[in-house]
């Protein structure tokens, strides 16, 4: 298909999970691999934009980031991570996709380069204090601990804002706290265990710190939704909250998602020529237009859609979407990348525009009708089940068909003989 190639992820047999971790004992993590290397799989949606321009220097807001799983938050909060640490691979990145998109203001957005940057997935539950993750991994945290811990009678729940004014004034940091709610919510809160508390009060030292000096903290959280306590306390010093269910016009996010989903599955999606994209699709688009008798002044906009969902057809997405992934076990993205990944190898020479018909009810080796049962409500297993019993009552129906015609055929030929 026009030397269209799946990233090498999703090319064998069993796909490798899309989920980003920011760290791992494999040194594999989001954050444990070069800025350029992470930054290949990335697309410059609005939201990691505005996440970007939230973070340059002079800004004043913590930001926290909105989504349910799988929709790329942890993506998002990596792509931070290496934004100020190595603002000059970021710089070039940006600068790159301002000449793709031709909106060179991209390429102009200003990046910090001084600052400690210490990122923590907090379900991993390495950590059962906020603080400790800052003594930890501050190169004065063991000094401003003892000097916490060494006041006596005087030594207070959680450490004050003086003593982590302190420490940050010695290295300011970008923090990247991810999975946050998950976390929070976890934390028990009795009168003898009051860890909630504790953590609901330093949370909102941080968030005010990081409001009255952003020379001296970044903060950024992740939460699934806004309506939980982990958000609370940060939502009253009025942070950016990046929403992925609100970041602006239903078709410009309809149209980020897309282009980032084909950057994701595909290595070279932006170097296939337009021309030849179209030449492809264009008897596609035609029978389309034709049988769905859609009125002229639509065809140019139902053309560059095409165009933009290619190899896919923009109505099988919106079905993936709209019937597929609305379960509340699907992880959005994540699920259909691979989805569209396991579609892309099993008919992706065959066809010049992958549409619903290519999913094959009775093709078990390519996983995508398990995958599909696993993400779908059970109103769409059980017509599978029932399409699947259609299916092999035609077969059978067939067959003996078959099979009648052939004795038929053998009887006439005997008789022949005998007469």
């Amino acid at each position: 298909m026009l030397g269209l190639l799946l990233r090498d992820e999703f090319k064998g047999k069993r796909l490798r999970g899309t989920a980003i971790e920011l760290s791992n004992e494999a040194n594999t993590g989001a954050t444990q691999v070069s800025a350029a290397e992470f930054l290949e799989i990335t697309y410059p949606t609005q939201d990691l934009l505005k996440a970007i321009e939230a973070t340059a220097p002079g800004q004043g807001r913590p930001i926290v980031v909105i989504g349910e799983r799988g929709l790329g938050k942890s993506h998002l909060l990596a792509a931070l991570y290496h934004a100020v640490c190595d603002a000059t691979a970021t710089g070039a990145w940006l600068k790159t996709w301002a000449g793709i998109l031709g909106e060179p203001k991209i390429g102009e957005l200003p990046l910090r380069n001084d600052m400690l940057v210490i990122g923590e997935s907090l379900h991993r539950q390495r950590y059962k204090y906020l603080w400790d993750i800052l003594f930890e991994r501050h190169p004065r945290g063991n000094y401003i601990r003892g000097k916490w811990e060494g006041m006596g009678a005087a030594k207070t729940d959680i450490p004050s804002d003086e003593l982590i004014l302190e420490l940050l004034r010695d290295k300011p940091v970008v923090l990247l706290l991810d999975e946050f709610q998950t976390w929070f919510d976890g934390l028990t809160n009795t009168k003898q265990y009051p860890w909630k508390n504790w953590a609901f009060n330093f949370i909102q030292i941080l968030s005010e710190i990081a409001k009255e000096h952003p020379e001296l903290l970044v903060l950024v959280v992740s939460v699934r939704n806004g309506s939980s306590d982990a958000y609370q306390q940060i939502h009253r010093v009025n942070p950016v909250a990046i929403d992925f269910k609100a970041g602006g016009s239903p078709e410009r996010m309809q149209q980020d998602r897309r282009r980032m989903l084909l950057h994701r599955l595909f290595q070279n999606r932006l170097q296939v020529p337009s021309l030849d994209i179209e030449d492809l699709i264009a008897k596609h688009v035609a029978e389309f237009l034709r049988l769905l008798e859609v009125s002229p002044p639509e065809h140019d906009r139902k053309r560059r859609e095409f165009f933009e969902c290619w190899p896919f057809s923009p109505n099988l997405l919106q079905l993936l979407e709209d019937q597929v992934l609305i379960a509340t076990d699907a992880q959005e993205t994540r699920d259909l990348i691979r989805i569209l990944a396991n579609l892309f190898k099993a008919q992706g020479e065959n066809a010049p525009v992958l549409t619903a018909a290519d999913f094959r009810l009775d093709d078990d080796t390519s996983g995508i009708g398990a995958l599909l049962d696993s993400v779908a409500k059970d109103h769409y297993r059980s017509l599978r089940e029932k399409a699947m019993r259609n299916v092999s009552a035609v077969r059978e129906a067939v067959c003996q068909r078959r099979r009648d015609f052939t004795s038929s055929g053998r009887s006439k030929s005997t008789s022949v003989e005998l007469a």
